[in-house]
């Protein structure tokens, strides 16, 4: 099946003088490259370091909804991670495990919408299931090892231990195996927070985990030191109007 407005694309990839390699196509797209329905529009994340500048250099005339959805026009809009509820960030999303390409685009594999529609459970998602047949799931290059791998919860840490970070804790305890809170006042550590240590930030060395932000407004410098000490950039910054959106996709 044809994934519809790639033309329309095109004209805004080139307008915008953003690279191919720096756009990965999620969402129905996903559906309609994998013959399972039509795409009535077309979402697609951009490489974070894409996204910041072409909102930076482009900001005068792009629409941007508080949930980070931008909208280039009617049919094609960049969402913001889209796939957070099943653990995978936007930069993740250009590595080989979790996406491939169709037409000359990275595209998410049918793995991860399919993980992303059961997690969400919405009545669109439950629709869109019905129209995959279960032998759909032992089709050749169907990756049942990594299906199986987004269906678990991934570990998180938060970082930060006052106000936010407890109200983080609701917001993402769902979604995340939550290890602990890491905090660089030392007074803090060793107290509990919901049920979960706060620790030393140097844990973050012996984990492959995403780290959780929970101040808004230090969240620019807290990301530097992050990727300084630890040299990670799967970071989620808190922040309660925005989360609220993220959940709500």
């Amino acid at each position: 099946m044809k994934i519809r407005f790639l033309d329309e694309l095109e004209y805004i990839r080139n307008k915008l003088k953003i690279n191919k390699d720096e756009i990965c196509l999620i969402g129905s797209a996903v559906l309609a490259a994998s013959d399972i329905r039509e795409n009535h529009d077309l979402d697609l994340a951009l490489y974070p370091e894409t996204r910041d500048t072409v909102l930076e250099l482009h900001k005068d005339f792009i629409n941007v909804l508080p949930s980070g959805t931008v909208n280039f026009s009617g049919n094609v809009q960049a969402l913001k991670n889209r796939y957070a509820k099943i653990g995978i960030l936007d930069e993740e999303l250009f590595d080989d495990r979790y996406s491939t390409f169709t037409g000359g685009y990275r595209i998410a594999r049918i793995e991860v919408e399919i993980a992303q529609k059961l997690e969400r459970d919405y009545e669109k998602d439950r629709r869109d299931l019905k129209k995959i047949d279960s032998s759909y799931f032992k089709l050749p290059g169907f990756n049942e090892e990594l299906f199986e791998c987004l269906k678990k919860k991934r570990k998180a840490i938060i970082w930060g231990a006052g106000a936010n970070a407890k109200l983080a804790y609701y917001c993402y305890c769902a979604r995340f195996d939550l290890m602990c809170y890491v905090d660089n006042n030392e007074r803090l550590w060793g107290n509990d927070l919901n049920g979960l240590k706060v620790c030393s930030p140097e844990i973050i060395k012996d984990t492959n985990a995403v780290i959780i932000i929970s101040s808004k407004q230090f969240s620019d410098e807290i990301k530097k030191e992050i990727y300084l000490r630890f040299g990670t950039k799967k970071v989620i910054t808190f922040f309660m109007k925005e989360e609220y959106s993220i959940l709500n996709l």
